[in-house]
């Protein structure tokens, strides 16, 4: 499984290379996917270094960040759901408040004390 983990960064670390290459020649059909599996490859590929598994989480953030803002008009209706509701945008929000919420331990706090 982590051989697996480990091709995610490969592939992450290419997809960058396209990232760079697709936008110094300003071809958005070639950056544009590979923002996206840039941003995929990493969040998964991060698994298998042990500093960075804690992030994984704040990776997957960033994978709907990158893909919101690559690809904008995917995520403003899917069927007939209107993804810009304000009640479903604060129940999103909501629930990656609590998913960072879980992520943190007691020790997180202690440097707000001083």
């Amino acid at each position: 499984m982590n051989r697996l983990f480990q091709l995610c960064l490969l592939i992450s670390g290419l997809a960058l290379v396209v990232l760079l290459l697709g936008m110094a020649r300003h071809a958005a059909a070639l950056w544009q996917p590979a923002a996206v599996v840039a941003a995929v490859g990493l969040a998964l590929g991060i698994k298998v270094v042990p500093p960075l598994r804690s992030y994984q989480y704040t990776a997957w953030i960033v994978v709907a960040v990158v893909a919101g803002m690559v690809y904008p008009t995917a995520f403003r209706q899917w069927g007939g759901i209107d993804l810009r509701n304000k009640w479903l945008i604060l129940v999103v929000v909501q629930l990656v408040m609590f998913g960072m919420g879980i992520q943190m331990r007691i020790r997180d706090f202690t440097g707000l004390a001083t």
